[in-house]
């Protein structure tokens, strides 16, 4: 393996640990241990432009994603469709949930908010015992280490 298709595959994971990193601070996770968006009720405007720019973040993930694993296999030569849309092994899986990933946050994204108050958002949400975004965060943790395993299948 040369130094172009090892840069080719690690593209992916490397902007990952800088988006997953960028995430942790906006959250809060790893500054200050604040669970919640560090936002007070009057942002909601902040709110949705740094959710709109995960969103984003997140489309340009699976993108260079997809783009990493079919760049290397053209350039190995050894590529077929079945193979570039859904690798095997852990690449699989990792694909999968890759897709469902980004499927989950377009759903998350333009599904209708409820018509109660904030008030009541915020009681509701403050009394379920692991918050959605926190869900998010471990889904996201379990498929790095499935990217991980991928990448460990791949480097010879």
């Amino acid at each position: 393996m040369n130094a172009i298709d090892l840069l080719i595959i690690l593209l992916h994971p490397v902007i990952a640990v800088f988006a997953v990193i960028w995430i942790l601070k906006i959250n809060g996770k790893v500054s200050n241990g604040d669970h919640n968006l560090p936002y007070d009720e009057g942002a909601g405007e902040d709110k949705e432009r740094t959710l709109s720019k995960i969103y984003l973040l997140s489309w340009f993930m699976v993108i260079t994603g997809f783009g990493s694993n079919i760049a290397y296999n053209v350039r190995l030569e050894s590529w077929s469709l079945n193979g570039l849309l859904l690798p095997g092994g852990a690449g699989s899986l990792h694909t999968v949930g890759g897709v469902f990933g980004l499927g989950l946050l377009t759903y998350l994204r333009f599904r209708k908010s409820s018509h109660k108050s904030p008030t009541a958002r915020n009681l509701r949400k403050n009394k379920s015992g692991l918050k959605f975004q926190n869900l998010i965060l471990i889904l996201i943790v379990i498929h790095a280490f499935l990217g991980f395993l991928w990448l460990l299948e791949l480097l010879p």
